[in-house]
């Protein structure tokens, strides 16, 4: 398993999308406690459909 976390980033463009859809294809990946802007990304692209994204990094650890 796999989690991505990291508070700073407030920014994501498709590259950034395109690098968790492989990481995610590569085993279980879990997004972690993503910033409002991030996790916004995500919900307009339909990403949130294909990741795992989960309010904190314990709930992560937890699925």
């Amino acid at each position: 398993m796999r989690t991505a976390r990291d508070p700073a980033t407030s920014f994501a463009d498709s590259a950034f999308l395109n690098l968790l859809i492989l990481t995610h294809r590569t085993g279980k990946l879990f997004v972690a406690a993503p910033s409002k802007q991030v996790q916004r990304l995500c919900v307009i692209t339909g990403v949130d459909d294909v990741l795992q994204i989960r309010e904190t990094v314990d709930a992560a650890m937890a699925s």
